[in-house]
């Protein structure tokens, strides 16, 4: 269909569009960007570097629980926004190994749901939690409640998954999310960061429970996304096709899963393979019977 192509016509990368993990670090790099180039423009005409900071963080921070109410907007901006270059790739290096990992067990169009959950249910928690408990912090900026909802979700879905280092080298993924947890308490040890963590791993939790049961808590956005993309034939396009349509993409997904699994019985051997991955091989030789 020529409205695919529409779709993304700024990136010429390959599997753009169905790589939900590029696609949130390329967002969050943008984030990134915007933000310290308005804070350096600021100081170009005139404003000392504390200045700029202090007038651009009140639109864009998670602010204390007595603030949030007159910037409620910024419980969703603070989580595409860093203060700084080494702080943004680490956690684009999370975000890789865990988004990543996750995609390849679930529809790429799960992941920037439950980051974006992960945000939000972030940010109400540690607001709630510095409201209760008086520990509070003036302004938070970092993705880190998305990416802790990446972990919870894959721990939730697959806790048995392995990290591949090599063909006879594996890493547990409880191993790699426990060396994770443990960094984020050492570099940010304040209760309202914990508490934006905790906000986080609950969301992730609760999405991919959801998401077990069939439910598609996600859908939404990308039905808003489609109708600002599409062509007005696509949007008025009657329910039987729609659904028809769907279907041959799940398969399309599957069969595409399908052979990867097959790529990694032959390159790393069968004991390699993961239980879902097993449980799906087996399930579609079921099927072709």
């Amino acid at each position: 269909m020529r409205t695919a192509s529409r779709r993304s016509p700024s990136f010429n990368i390959p599997g753009y569009n169905q790589n939900a993990v590029l696609q949130l670090i390329i967002a969050s790099g943008s984030g990134f960007i915007m933000y310290h180039l308005v804070r350096v423009t600021l100081i170009v005409f005139g404003f000392k570097a504390l200045e700029a900071q202090n007038a651009v963080m009140p639109y864009v921070a998670l602010p204390a629980p007595g603030e949030f109410f007159s910037h409620f907007w910024t419980i969703f901006t603070y989580g595409w926004v860093h203060n700084g270059l080494m702080e943004w790739i680490s956690g684009m290096v999370w975000l890789y190994c865990f988004g990543n990992a996750l995609q390849m067990l679930v529809n790429y169009k799960q992941i920037i749901p439950i980051y974006i959950y992960g945000i939000l249910g972030g940010g109400a928690v540690c607001l709630l939690g510095q409201y209760i408990t008086g520990y509070e912090l003036s302004a938070i900026i970092t993705g880190q409640a998305g990416v802790m909802a990446l972990v919870a979700a894959i721990i939730t879905l697959s806790p048995n998954y392995r990290f591949y280092l090599g063909e006879n080298f594996s890493v547990p993924l409880l191993a790699v999310a426990g060396i994770y947890l443990v960094l984020t308490v050492v570099f940010y040890p304040h209760p309202a960061m914990l508490m934006l963590d905790a906000g986080g791993l609950l969301t992730g939790f609760i999405v991919m429970s959801a998401i077990k049961k069939g439910m598609r808590p996600g859908e939404w956005m990308y039905a808003i996304a489609n109708i600002g993309s599409s062509e007005r034939s696509a949007i008025r396009m009657s329910k039987k096709s729609s659904k028809g349509f769907e279907k041959h993409n799940l398969q399309e997904n599957r069969q595409k899963r399908i052979d990867d699994i097959l790529d990694k019985i032959n390159q790393r051997g069968y004991n390699a393979l993961t239980k879902e991955e097993r449980e799906l091989l087996v399930r579609a030789s079921q099927d072709d019977k």
